[in-house]
């Protein structure tokens, strides 16, 4: 919605907003919780995405045969997306006191849905080229 429809994600957003202004606050979370949650889900994140590649590039060995030029592309893409995504992420001039607006969920999700990307391919093609 944010990409076709710019002007109904922000009518969506204001809905949002306006919505959090009237709920109760949340109980207070310290902080070290906060840090360690994100930890364990960026391990999740970077476990699932080696993982997910060592299969895929190992399979890609086996079905495609040794192939350097495409491994090497396949690297290539993996890190033009994960500068992309460093590059791509807001941070201040979005934030809000709790980080919970539509922008920012989707600038997190954004984020971490490219940077999944850009890991898997790395991973893909180093494991199809030291595989062979």
């Amino acid at each position: 919605m944010a990409i076709v429809d710019p002007a109904q994600f922000e009518a969506e957003e204001d809905l949002d907003n306006a919505l959090l202004n009237k709920r109760n606050p949340e109980p207070e979370i310290s902080n070290l919780h906060v840090v360690r949650r994100a930890f364990a889900e960026a391990l999740l994140w970077c476990f699932s995405a080696l993982v997910l590649g060592t299969a895929v590039g190992v399979g890609a060995l086996v079905v495609l045969g040794p192939n350097s030029r495409l491994t090497l592309a396949i690297v290539v893409l993996g890190t033009v997306i994960l500068l992309y995504a460093t590059l791509a992420l807001q941070g201040w001039n979005i934030q809000s006191f709790g980080g919970v607006t539509l922008t920012e969920q989707l600038n997190r999700w954004v984020f971490r849905c490219l940077y999944c990307l850009g890991t898997f391919l790395i991973v893909v093609g180093s494991a199809w080229s030291v595989a062979s």
